[in-house]
């Protein structure tokens, strides 16, 4: 488990705003850069820094096909905006996501 405060986990999100009637969901995430700055030098030219954000999209059974429809489920949601506001806290945490 992370030592990032504040964090939580998909499965803590979903009960916290639970409901008998509430279906269940799937939601795919994906990383992307969002903010790059670029530095030139006389001979070559280099990210200087990188911001990472993680987007998600609620997916749904269509036919036999799991499919996106561009909507978010707001528990997704706030996985996804915390872990992009604390990515780097992550990355320290998890080498693989420096790369």
């Amino acid at each position: 488990m992370t030592k990032v405060e504040g964090f939580k986990d998909r499965f803590d999100l979903n009960f916290e705003n639970f409901k008998v009637d509430k279906k269940p969901k799937w939601n795919r995430f994906w990383i992307v850069n969002d903010k790059a700055t670029l530095k030139k030098t006389d001979n070559a030219v280099y990210f200087d820094k990188i911001n990472m954000e993680v987007k998600t999209e609620e997916m749904h059974f269509t036919g036999k096909k799991l499919k996106g429809d561009g909507t978010e489920d707001p528990d997704a949601l706030k996985f996804s905006e915390f872990f992009s506001a604390h990515y780097d806290e992550f990355a320290q945490e998890s080498p693989l996501l420096k790369e």
